[in-house]
């Protein structure tokens, strides 16, 4: 395509008038959220958590400065609750002082975070791209006192991301034409894009009743195959 020269020359900067963002802090929503990646991971971490990388960044954590910590009586590692305007999500507390006073950060790389939960509705006039950087929230501790949680608590709160993120992947699929094509849409996304892990723990969960779940959402969930406990967690199926 470019053999000689570049098509369109050596390229074509256009200046666009600067937006100010119309989002703001308050009382209710003191702090700024902004959202990045980390290097051991590649966007919402499809291909990447599927291979060992996922040994590296295991989570997807809250980082925020300590005398925002202490004054929410946070500590390090403790479950938090984070909220915006749009909805909320729990991530862990990473107490850093590589933070400003003011500033919280996280990654997007696990869907268990629903970090797009907390996004603005705000969007870039060219690209359409969600404001990422400039979110206001609230952080307190999530249970009691915000005290670190022992196994059991942290096991609970996973399952429940996953039966959130499993209804609202239920709510896309449930606008399809037909039942069938629904759950078939449903389970064709847990096969290829849910982790062995979390495939596993949304079967076990339904084994266990599955409550929670939508219907259509449950009869996706029987659809599947087991998963066995040795099987590789970085093999998947898409």
């Amino acid at each position: 395509m470019h053999v000689g020269e570049f098509v369109r020359g050596k390229g074509r900067f256009t200046i666009t008038e600067y937006v100010p963002t119309e989002e703001r802090t308050s009382s209710e929503y003191p702090l700024l959220l902004t959202t990045g990646r980390i290097l051991s991971q590649y966007n919402v971490g499809t291909q990447t958590r599927r291979t060992l990388n996922g040994a590296m960044h295991s989570e997807d954590l809250l980082e925020m400065h300590p005398h925002d910590a202490e004054m929410r009586g946070i500590r390090d590692g403790d479950w938090l609750q984070v909220r915006a305007r749009r909805g909320e999500t729990r991530l862990r507390a990473l107490v850093t002082e590589r933070m400003q006073p003011g500033v919280v950060y996280t990654t997007f790389h696990h869907p268990e975070s629903r970090t797009n939960d907390l996004m603005s509705e705000h969007s870039d006039w060219a690209t359409n791209c969600p404001e990422y950087k400039v979110t206001a929230v609230q952080v307190a501790p999530y249970g009691a006192a915000g005290k670190s949680e022992n196994h059991h608590d942290r096991e609970t709160k996973d399952i429940d991301h996953l039966v959130m993120m499993a209804n609202d992947i239920g709510a896309y699929f449930a606008a399809y034409p037909s039942h069938e094509e629904a759950v078939g849409g449903i389970e064709n996304h847990f096969r290829n894009f849910w982790e062995v892990r979390m495939r596993r723990e949304i079967i076990d969960y339904v084994a266990r009743g599955g409550d929670e779940l939508k219907s259509i959402v449950r009869e996706a969930v029987l659809a599947l195959p087991s998963v066995p406990l040795d099987e590789s967690e970085d093999v998947g199926e898409g």
